[in-house]
């Protein structure tokens, strides 16, 4: 008997444990479409690592963010994926800037929201209804 629940926890924490990975790879994928949706928008191109020798190159580059090379005289920004598509996106300068503006937009939005639902929960309102709430608080 005592094996069985043993094994039968093991059993549930081996399932949690994949449930809990597998759910922050979705979201690692879901954000990394959203980047490449944000690049794409801006003005960014794709290249796919479609041969050895890029995707060679491609490893060495620095993954998931936004670092910036001259190329025949030219400022370039670039972000390189191996993860999610074997590929660069990269832009000029007015690419990066519309990308940043982007990004700065979707913060402002995210900061309304937040406040807007702290503004909902606010300091006022009945929190009587939560009971008494004991401390002290350690963490």
């Amino acid at each position: 008997m005592e094996f069985k629940k043993k094994w039968l926890n093991s059993a549930v924490m081996i399932l949690a444990l994949g449930v809990l990975v597998t759910g922050c790879a979705s979201s690692q994928k879901t954000k990394a479409v959203d980047r490449e949706k944000y690049l794409i928008s801006a003005g960014f191109k794709k290249i796919l690592a479609d041969t050895e020798e890029k995707l060679g190159h491609l490893k060495k580059m620095p993954r998931r963010e936004i670092f910036n090379l001259e190329k025949d005289g030219t400022l370039y920004y670039v972000w390189a994926d191996e993860k999610s598509c074997n590929c660069i996106y990269y832009g000029d300068e007015n690419a990066y800037e519309t990308y940043q503006q982007i990004l700065l937009t979707l913060k402002l939005r995210s900061d309304d929201a937040a406040s807007a639902a702290l503004e909902r929960a606010g300091p006022g309102g009945n929190w009587g209804m939560w009971g008494v709430w004991r401390g002290p608080f350690r963490y």
